[in-house]
């Protein structure tokens, strides 16, 4: 990631949470679908700052973003924020897909 960087390129990364929670055995343990995928959104923001010491072991500043208003951890997303910090050569992870389950 990096040496992408080094290019010049802008890095988003926009986070899933397969490896946490898969919304079909919520669906089977007879969960609504709402609350299934209310889980899966709350897994994506999980990841996004276990996601985030990769780059940072590289040398690679980064900002985690979350649709999710959150007090501490991860600001939410702006239209400004993300270019602001693609800008300033951080890798953007996004968690919390729209924030609308």
């Amino acid at each position: 990631m990096r040496e992408v960087r080094e290019l010049g390129v802008d890095v988003a990364i926009v986070i899933g949470a397969g490896n946490l929670w898969r919304g079909k055995v919520g669906l089977e343990l007879v969960m609504d679908r709402a609350t299934a995928r209310l889980y899966g959104l709350l897994a994506t923001v999980m990841n996004g700052p276990w996601r985030e010491w990769m780059p940072r072991a590289q040398g690679v500043m980064t900002r985690v973003q979350s649709a999710i208003e959150m007090r501490f951890g991860s600001p939410s997303p702006t239209s400004a924020g993300a270019p602001s910090a693609t800008g300033k050569g951080r890798v953007v992870i996004f968690g919390g897909g729209t924030g609308h389950p």
